[in-house]
């Protein structure tokens, strides 16, 4: 699979697409809101007016909403993708929230985060080390204490920096394993969907590392479009990175979002059945004895 085959794919799937707009709908004005707080903190602290702690946290909150939103469009775009939808609709953007759904993406979510705390703490370590070490060199001079913090330092920081972008890359298929695996009733836990990530991932980080930098030019004229954009790119970018899992492990079986419900009764979700060679009936073969008799 090539980035150019991806992105084409997404753009195909999103072409003529019924609904596709109300389905992303939420995430963009989540991400408007997001602009809108950011003018307004430089403004207040350019006249000297410190935010609150609450409105710090604000944007968090936002965040982590925009996140289950948006996962849930990624889901109905893969979907899509499979050809197990024809259209989409708002109430597809609620899917993560369903009660097979929420608590296994928040369980998900907290482990991935831990998982790469560790990561960053060793970028983190190495690059107050290095800081440390330059104020030293450049305030007292060449010391035996600057030169050893710069030496060990710096490849700590850099050390710390690519495994915390490598394991991110490698978790980074994590909630779609958690979606198939829960439709297919074959989830066993975080840790398993992780695992299985990593798996998919070994050999392809560095293209899906590729793909998102492809759109480093989009979200440019995003910006310079004040945000209008984000009604053509969010919705691009979150099909491209669904079809990227989708090209990785196609023997994954597809199910239809509509079994993501809280209802008891449950349908068989499987749609691709396993492929039996059927043989052909053996007929029985009468023995010599009952042969004779019958002539």
């Amino acid at each position: 699979m090539s980035i150019s085959q991806i992105k084409k794919e997404a753009k195909q799937a999103l072409k003529g697409l019924p609904g596709k707009t109300a389905l992303f709908l939420v995430p963009i004005l989540i991400q408007f809101a997001l602009i809108f707080i950011q003018v307004r903190e430089g403004i207040l602290q350019r006249q000297g007016v410190e935010p609150t702690f609450a409105a710090s946290l604000f944007p968090l909150i936002l965040n982590i909403i925009s996140a289950f939103f948006i996962t849930s469009a990624a889901f109905t775009m893969l979907q899509v993708l499979r050809g197990r939808r024809t259209e989409v609709s708002f109430q597809d953007a609620s899917i993560t929230l369903s009660s097979q759904l929420v608590w296994k993406l928040i369980g998900l979510f907290l482990l991935r985060f831990l998982l790469l705390l560790l990561w960053i703490i060793i970028f983190i370590v190495g690059l107050s080390m290095s800081i440390i070490g330059y104020t030293i060199l450049t305030t007292e001079g060449a010391s035996a204490m600057a030169i050893a913090l710069l030496f060990i330092g710096v490849p700590i920081a850099l050390g710390g920096l690519y495994l915390s972008i490598n394991r991110q890359l490698a978790y980074a298929m994590a909630e779609y394993v958690l979606y198939d695996q829960t439709v297919t009733e074959s989830y066993q836990g975080a840790v398993s969907a992780i695992d299985k990530s990593k798996e998919l991932m070994k050999g392809y980080k560095w293209k899906f590392f590729l793909l998102q930098l492809s759109f480093i030019g989009w979200y440019i004229l995003v910006f310079c479009s004040l945000g209008l954009l984000y009604f053509y790119v969010t919705p691009y970018f979150t099909t491209a990175c669904a079809n990227f899992y989708r090209h990785l492990d196609d023997k994954l079986v597809a199910v239809p979002v509509e079994e993501i419900t809280d209802k008891e009764e449950k349908t068989d979700p499987i749609y691709k059945e396993p492929k039996v060679d059927v043989l052909p009936p053996i007929e029985p073969k009468a023995d010599s004895a009952n042969a004779q008799e019958e002539n």
